[in-house]
């Protein structure tokens, strides 16, 4: 079976947020009361997005946590090794 293979909130985040808004990194880490270096690490994808972001990226440009953190957890579980989970399809192992 083919995973899809969501983009990394970040992507959307520069996309979607900054880009349009013709923010630089600085401008948008300032607005959002964390540091550039935050910022571009999440930008870049090297860091998620954290509950507490989620809801700073909601009230900055008035979307919803949830939907950060949908993005986020969708990231995560679609880097993950699909035969690390074999076990439950064989009924094998325990959790």
């Amino acid at each position: 079976m083919l995973m899809h293979n969501p983009p990394h909130p970040g992507e959307i985040l520069r996309q979607l947020c900054i880009d349009p808004l013709g923010l630089s990194v600085t401008e948008a880490a300032t607005g959002l009361g964390v540091s550039r270096k935050t910022l571009c690490s999440i930008l870049n994808g090297r860091a998620g997005v954290s509950p507490e972001m989620a809801v700073r990226l909601s009230l900055a440009f008035g979307t919803s946590s949830e939907s950060w953190l949908n993005q986020q957890m969708q990231s995560l579980v679609s880097g993950q090794n699909p035969n690390k989970f074999n076990w439950l399809e064989t009924g094998g192992g325990s959790i």
